[in-house]
């Protein structure tokens, strides 16, 4: 933990306690203590109070010259302060008073931060993955996170990962209705796999549709349980977006004060069969960041550098990949090339969900303030139009003669998913699940053929042509090589993502468009408030602001590329990265938070604010 700032004073006067602030008076300390930073007059906000305690220590008294140690009694108040750069840190007030004083001044400032703000965590389940970024999570947690949970007065339930996998069979299985929320010490992979445990344990808990038949038409849950993060990862760029900063005591704080962000949730499903993938809330890259994490899978001994050189291997064969991108635009007024970017009390963000009651329920998941961590769970029922193109679309037309998976083989086939490990009692409550779908619904996922240019629905857009990258971001994805991120104007919870498509171009261009990427930065006095973003203002690269999209591989003939895709659940969400493979030289992967996915073709659309994180948005 970082050197606390300390503020020493003595006779405390004038003390008043209300729901925004703490007040008094107090004099200067003995001279013995004049090294210590000292004021007058005292104000601290109260939603910046960690905590408050009672102290004692030995202090020193002149007599005719002479120093004598006297016992004195008094309260500490640990709060934080802004410096700068969205970093935080912690200062304590020490003040002496008599024991009962002080004793009257702790009880009033723990009534009123009781009352005030109910939403602070008291106890969180913590996992810690020891083998991302430099293998440093379990000391970074024990030396520098840990201490201002005890300081909160925060119980911790610490896991450390054993193996993929772990963390998501544990949410999946035990009893969380003990903790206010899972905290992730890793990088960007831990908390995709926390994201999925959570999202699903909601929907296994609500009785929803799961993999297979889960499709992009399924409602969304928000779970009850917020998701917190602490950088120990490769590039943080989930926390660099939600913080502004990858500073690890600024995260602990976030969470320790309750700060609660919505976060936007990109839901992956199968092109083909429409069967769910994957969640993501920062990158889902097909091309250039998919042909990375396939070399950089064999270097993982490397560390973090291992994606350099994968990254220098990519650029070197710069290969292009041709497909059909659709996409239904935002509805919203703002844009990826508006250079606003997000950060605390966003109005894009907030404007967002303030007009959801202007449109369908359907249209726009019941989001609100903090208060919703106190209600029920919020349904996110998709929109009509803000699906991917289903078959009932005018985009697609009827499955041909191809064979069509009953939900019976599906259902056999998610008991014989040995991926998917399950406790026994776990394991024949996702089979009553699997039958009470079966017995309630009469629909059939059937393989579905390509939708025609011409016969998209009103209101979706397409592109065809040769890509080198197209990169989907629901956040800025902000990191140490790109300080304002790929999509600086993408916002944490607008409901859209920024699509950015890199057509086929020079490695001269290439490399130009990496280079302003890169060196994006937040000009004039307020950083916050616009950003440069020149690399999207290249003429072979293309943005656009959508709420939904779907890509399919083409031949260069422009006719869709025989692809086969899974047809069981036993091919789904849990083994695709490892069991699946393209044969097809003209097809790439996708990256999916750092992880591969190898469906081609696959649909996506964004649930606004499906998820509650500890954080407030970038602040400088």
């Amino acid at each position: 933990m970082q050197p606390i700032r300390s503020f020493l004073g003595k006779n405390v006067t004038n003390f008043t306690v209300s729901s925004n602030s703490v007040e008094w008076k107090w004099k200067r300390p003995s001279p013995c203590y004049f090294e210590v930073k000292w004021s007058k007059n005292v104000r601290i906000d109260l939603d910046k109070v960690i905590s408050v305690k009672k102290v004692g220590f030995e202090s020193c008294c002149g007599l005719f010259g002479l120093w004598f140690p006297q016992s004195q009694s008094g309260f500490s108040i640990y709060s934080v302060y802004h410096l700068g750069s969205s970093r935080w840190g912690i200062e304590q007030w020490i003040a002496t008073c008599s024991s009962a004083d002080a004793d009257n001044y702790i009880r009033n400032i723990q009534f009123y931060i009781r009352l005030q703000y109910v939403n602070r965590p008291r106890s969180l389940l913590v996992f810690i993955n020891p083998f991302g970024g430099r293998r440093r999570a379990e000391k970074i947690f024990h030396q520098k996170v840990s201490p201002i949970f005890d300081l909160a007065n925060v119980l911790s339930t610490v896991i450390v990962t054993e193996r993929e996998g772990h963390c998501r069979d544990y949410l999946l299985n035990e009893d969380l209705s003990l903790y206010d929320g899972v905290i992730s010490v890793g990088g960007d992979g831990l908390f995709s796999e926390i994201l999925f445990g959570v999202l699903y344990r909601q929907r296994m808990d609500s009785k929803l549709a799961l993999h297979a038949f889960h499709t992009p038409d399924s409602p969304e849950v928000t779970p009850r349980l917020r998701i917190g993060l602490i950088p120990a990862g490769s590039t943080n760029a989930i926390l660099m977006s939600i913080h502004g900063t990858d500073d690890v005591t600024t995260a602990a704080l976030h969470i320790v004060l309750g700060d609660d962000k919505g976060l936007d949730v990109l839901s992956v499903h199968d092109g083909i069969t429409g069967a769910f993938l994957r969640y993501t809330v920062s990158l889902l890259g097909y091309g250039f960041h998919g042909d990375i994490l396939q070399p950089s899978e064999n270097l993982r001994w490397m560390g973090p550098d291992r994606y350099n050189i994968a990254g220098a291997l990519s650029f070197l064969r710069l290969t292009s990949y041709h497909g059909r991108i659709c996409f239904l635009p935002s509805k919203s007024s703002s844009h990826p090339l508006d250079s606003t970017v997000c950060h605390v009390e966003c109005k894009v963000c907030a404007e967002d969900v303030l007009n959801a009651s202007e449109d369908s329920p359907a249209e726009n998941p019941t989001t609100g303030s903090a208060g919703l961590l106190l209600s029920p769970p919020s349904v996110h029922e998709p929109a009509s139009d803000a699906s991917a193109p289903s078959d009932t679309e005018e985009v697609d037309v009827s499955a041909g003669d191809g064979e069509q998976g009953t939900r019976e083989d599906a259902e056999e086939s998610s008991r014989s998913n040995s991926d998917f490990e399950l406790s026994p009692p776990n394991r024949t409550r996702m089979r009553k699940l699997l039958k009470h779908f079966r017995s309630t619904s009469t629909q059939i996922f059937p393989q579905r053929e390509l939708p025609d240019e011409c016969t998209l629905k009103p209101g979706w857009k397409s592109v065809t042509g040769s890509f080198i990258a197209i990169n989907a971001f629901p956040i800025s994805c902000r990191c140490g090589k790109s300080p304002q991120g790929p999509a600086p104007s993408a916002h944490l919870g607008d409901g859209c993502l920024d699509l950015v498509l890199v057509h086929k171009c020079s490695h001269y261009e290439f490399l130009q468009y990496l280079i302003l990427m890169a060196n994006a930065r937040a000009p004039g006095t307020s950083p916050h408030h616009a950003v440069s973003a020149d690399h999207l203002k290249l003429p072979f690269v293309e943005v656009h602001r959508v709420r939904a999209m779907e890509f399919i591989p083409l031949d260069r003939n422009d006719r869709p590329l025989e692809v086969t895709a899974p047809s069981t659940v036993s091919d789904s969400v849990l083994t695709t990265s490892k069991h699946s493979k393209h044969s097809h030289p003209n097809i790439s992967v996708w990256c999916v938070d750092g992880e591969i996915l190898r469906q081609a073709h696959v649909s996506g659309r964004v649930h606004r604010q499906l998820i509650r994180v500890f954080g407030r948005g970038p602040e400088d």
